[in-house]
């Protein structure tokens, strides 16, 4: 008898692919020390050690840790409260998007000002007061969400369409709320062949976004690291 195991398992099993993939840490690039630091850096180094903590940490560790709750929600049939999870790793790899793109312009151009504008907004950009770890408040606007997910499109022309459909099982959508709730543990109304058929379309669709995103956001690192070892 169809259930929202035997429907939901193949997904999981790729998920569970995509925890094996971004738990696997970033090469840290050899020539840039780990702080503390010893000496004094130059204005450009300070700035790759911002962008290389932002990849290390809020790009591949916060990656991971949203990928392993996906997995922990989905194996207990909290579909669309896992499918939210997928809109923030869309975002994060937006980030890490922009983030290497702005390292790819200042190698071109050259412009410091420009990479120090993103580099900073991109560590430090808050909209209510937050503490950095030092103690201090951050201080810079942060990016508009937008443009980060604008800055995907070269690399995958669906970004805008994908993210508003993401944003669909964030939100407190009742329409989209009502389609992962009769596929979930709860609703379980995987006799239906409507909720089948709606059911395995919303999945693959969810799936192959958050496949995309890990695939990506680990392309990302790896390009804006090995940029980072160049610059230093």
């Amino acid at each position: 008898m169809k259930n929202w195991k035997s429907e939901t398992g193949k997904y999981l099993k790729r998920l569970e692919a995509l925890s094996q993939l971004i738990s696997q840490k970033p090469k840290h690039p050899e020539n840039i020390p780990h702080p503390p630091l010893d000496i004094p850096t130059t204005e450009l180094q300070g700035l790759l050690h911002r962008t290389v903590i932002t990849y290390e940490l809020g790009v591949w560790g916060r990656s991971n840790e949203t990928v392993s709750a996906v997995l922990c929600l989905w194996a207990e049939g909290f579909l669309c409260e896992a499918a939210s999870l997928s809109r923030l790793l869309f975002e994060i790899w937006g980030l890490s998007a922009y983030q290497t793109k702005s390292l790819e312009k200042y190698k071109t151009k050259g412009n410091l000002a420009s990479l120090a504008k993103a580099t900073n907004r991109i560590f430090e950009g808050v909209r209510s007061q937050v503490l950095m770890p030092w103690g201090t408040p951050a201080s810079e606007k942060p990016i508009h969400v937008m443009d980060t997910i604008r800055s995907l499109k070269e690399e995958y022309p669906l970004a805008l369409e994908t993210y508003d459909d993401l944003c669909e099982s964030a939100h407190a959508n009742q329409p989209r709320y009502f389609e992962w709730w009769v596929i979930g543990k709860y609703g379980d109304n995987w006799t239906n062949k409507t909720v089948q058929l709606r059911g395995h379309a919303l999945l693959e669709k969810t799936v192959s976004s958050i496949e995309s995103c890990v695939n990506g956001i680990r392309s990302s690192l790896d390009k804006g690291l090995t940029l980072c070892g160049q610059l230093y």
